[in-house]
């Protein structure tokens, strides 16, 4: 549902958005606080409208529809909370991150964009205000994306999202 809506919204404000500046590409997202140094995939929307997500427990993926991490706007990153085997996903531990914590991503050429974490959410999808997760942003942000709460066998999917942003630091 939330990325049915997310999709449709996208489509709807593409002539109102400024453009997405791509530059060098995100190779790996680093949060020291949780342990995490992960590689990056590069995600999109998929036919459907669905977003699409990364395969597998361990990258991070970054959606072309933001700009590229160290451009003006709203970077948008996601990754899973836990794999289908069973295993804990890269974004197991993300509702443990507390303002002032660090994200650093690495570009291809290996310099590195690092943004301090302002605001942590835990959200139902329905309720989700998508203009500010997904948004134009006046500042540079990272905005990472995870499901979290209770697990619904029938759906196959959670019935929360942990949306964390941060800013990026001088």
């Amino acid at each position: 549902m939330f990325t049915v809506l997310l999709s449709l919204l996208l489509a709807l404000w593409a002539d109102a958005l400024p453009p997405v500046v791509h530059t060098l590409a995100p190779e790996r997202l680093i949060v020291p606080s949780l342990g995490v140094d992960a590689p990056v995939v590069t995600l999109g929307i998929k036919e459907n409208g669905d977003m699409e997500s990364p395969d597998g427990s361990d990258p991070v993926g970054w959606y072309t529809f933001s700009p590229t991490p160290g451009n003006p706007g709203n970077t948008v990153f996601s990754g899973h909370r836990d794999w289908h085997t069973g295993r804990a996903g890269i974004f197991g531990r993300l509702g443990e991150l507390r303002s002032g914590d660090n994200v650093s991503v690495v570009l291809t050429d290996g310099s590195r964009v690092t943004y301090v974490v302002a605001l942590s959410v835990l959200i139902a999808p329905d309720e989700m205000p998508i203009g500010d997760i997904i948004g134009v942003t006046p500042v540079e942000t990272l905005t990472l994306i995870t499901c979290e709460g209770t697990f619904d066998a029938t759906s196959r999917d959670y019935d929360k999202r942990r949306i964390v942003w941060a800013s990026r630091t001088p």
